[in-house]
């Protein structure tokens, strides 16, 4: 049985709510930026060089990260530590 969070959501429910942040990762760093999404998507695959949409990624990954669900990070930090 799945133990549940201080939000009444399982472990698994929490990762998966943080995952579903990275969909549209390149769409909204295309509408911040006025450019094209698949701009975005050949700059992040080094394919194009752009610093102005590199930055841009590398804000919102780390947006992304500072919502990581705890129990994720924790698990993370002690698999790195055995």
């Amino acid at each position: 049985m799945a133990t549940q969070n201080k939000n009444g959501h399982s472990n698994g429910d929490a990762q998966l709510e943080w995952h579903r942040l990275h969909l549209g990762l390149y769409a909204r760093v295309a509408k911040r930026l006025h450019v094209n999404p698949s701009y975005v998507s050949r700059v992040a695959r080094g394919k194009r060089q752009s610093e102005d949409v590199k930055q841009a990624l590398l804000h919102e990954l780390a947006r992304i990260n500072q919502s990581k669900p705890s129990m994720w990070v924790n698990s993370r930090r002690a698999a790195r530590s055995a």
